[in-house]
C-alpha cells in the first residue's frame, strides 16, 4: 500500500488551493479531493489529528507543552504500531508487508495471526462504512437538490471589530446561491447565481432549499 496516492483529500487551507499546489499534483499525477467547507466529517485526517492531541495532553501533563514536538515521533510509531479497529491490522503491517516487533509487544505478546490481505482489509473498511452511514442516515435530513437550484448557506462569518460586525447579530444563513456542479449524493458545489464566482463545496447538511420572501407591507395606523 506503499508509493504514491492516486487521490489526496485535503481541506481549503490557502497551502492546498495555492496554483503552485496544484502544479505539483499535476505534476505527480495525484488527483486532489477537498472536503466539504466546514464538514470536519469528511477529512479522515481530523481523526488522527484528534488522536495525537489526546496524546500529547497525557505526556504533557507535567511538561513544557513547548517541547510538544519532541513527542510527535513516539506517538507516530505508537499509532503506526497499534491494530486499528476498521482493518484489525496494523498500520505498519499494511504499509511494510512484515509484522515488525515494537516496544507494545513487550507488553502484549502478539498473537502470530497473519497479516490480512489488502482485499480483507478493503472489505473490512467496506463494512465499516456501511455501518456508519447507517447511523449517519437516521438524522439526515433529505432535500431534493439539482444543477441550478437555489440554496442558502449557513453564515459562518466572523466578527470584525474594525468593521463593526458582530456574527452573532449577523443573519443565520447566506445566499442564494447557485449549485453549480453535484459531486456526489450529499456534496455540492455552488456558485453565485449571476457573477458565476465559486462560493465552495458543501455537505447537504449545511444547505437549505430557497424559497422567495413574499413580503408583507404593514401600513401605519394613522386612526390615532
Amino acid at each position: 500500500m506503499g508509493g504514491r496516492p492516486k487521490e489526496l483529500v485535503m481541506d481549503r487551507g490557502t497551502q492546498f488551493t495555492s496554483k503552485t499546489w496544484a502544479e505539483y499534483l499535476r505534476g505527480e499525477g495525484i488527483q486532489g479531493v477537498f472536503v466539504p467547507v466546514r464538514h470536519h466529517e469528511a477529512n479522515l485526517s481530523e481523526r488522527v489529528i484528534r488522536t495525537v492531541g489526546d496524546m500529547l495532553r497525557c505526556v504533557l501533563y507535567e511538561d513544557d507543552h513547548k517541547s510538544w514536538y519532541k513527542w510527535i515521533p513516539w506517538i507516530s510509531a505508537t499509532i503506526n504500531s497499534v491494530p486499528h479497529d476498521t482493518t484489525g491490522a496494523k498500520p505498519v503491517q499494511l504499509q511494510m508487508g512484515t509484522n515488525p516487533l515494537t516496544l507494545w509487544d513487550n507488553v502484549v505478546p502478539p498473537s502470530g495471526a497473519l497479516i490480512p490481505s489488502i482485499q480483507e482489509v478493503l472489505e473490512k473498511i467496506k463494512r465499516n462504512r456501511e455501518i456508519n452511514l447507517k447511523c449517519r442516515n437516521r438524522n439526515r435530513r433529505y432535500v431534493e437538490l439539482g444543477v441550478g437550484a437555489l440554496v442558502m448557506v449557513e453564515n459562518t462569518a466572523m466578527s470584525s471589530k474594525a468593521k463593526g460586525f458582530m456574527s452573532k447579530l449577523a443573519s443565520a444563513y447566506d445566499g442564494p446561491y447557485a449549485i453549480s456542479v453535484r459531486i456526489s449524493e450529499s456534496v455540492f458545489e455552488i456558485v453565485d447565481p449571476i457573477s458565476r464566482r465559486l462560493k465552495g463545496v458543501f455537505h447537504v447538511n449545511q444547505l437549505w432549499k430557497y424559497c422567495r420572501p413574499r413580503h408583507v407591507w404593514l401600513e401605519p395606523d394613522n386612526s390615532s
